[in-house]
């Protein structure tokens, strides 16, 4: 018999993670398929990612929103954009010795976000993916998992290539 679910307060471009594919909420209420099997191809080549913030309004900012959605002070990250300034982005080194104080142990990932992102959806504990776009090598992108839930995640992030996988299980 199915299952009726009630999902509440998704906001216009929130993601639904159903199965292997992963939807997002359109203006008209509906669902658009934006990555899986039959979903569309990736769309970098329409992103400006000039004009990308994340979901505090900051660039360079995805390591903290990460941290903080996985419980990780974030003095370090600070310490080094006090220095450096507040859009530079914190080298991988600082951000993997912190999550390795912190428990998370880095595991493979490979291919796209949008296929790590649907298996490590369904991993008890929590996850960082770090991440790089498709057209160059210097866009990074890091992506918290906890509690099931994907923070700072958008259609685009979907379609960049997975470079690092750090996980901590319950």
């Amino acid at each position: 018999m199915p299952i009726l679910r009630k999902i509440e307060n998704m906001k216009l471009a929130d993601m639904l993670c159903i199965g292997d594919r992963i939807y997002k909420l359109k203006n008209d209420s509906t669902l658009e398929m934006c990555h899986g099997d039959k979903g569309p191809p990736p769309r970098h080549d329409k992103a400006d990612y000039n004009c990308y913030f994340n979901d505090d309004g900051r660039k360079a900012s995805c390591p903290f929103l990460a941290f903080e959605h996985l419980g990780i002070d974030t003095a370090p990250l600070a310490a080094y954009q006090a220095e450096h300034g507040e859009n530079s982005s914190v080298p991988h080194e600082i951000v993997y010795a912190a999550l390795r104080e912190n428990g998370f142990t880095e595991t493979e990932a490979t291919g796209l976000v949008g296929d790590v992102l649907v298996e490590v959806l369904k991993m008890p504990g929590k996850s960082l993916i770090i991440s790089c776009a498709v057209f160059d090598d210097f866009s990074f992108h890091s992506i918290a998992v906890a509690d099931g839930v994907a923070h700072n995640l958008c259609e685009f992030s979907l379609a960049d290539v997975a470079i690092s996988l750090w996980r901590r299980p319950i």
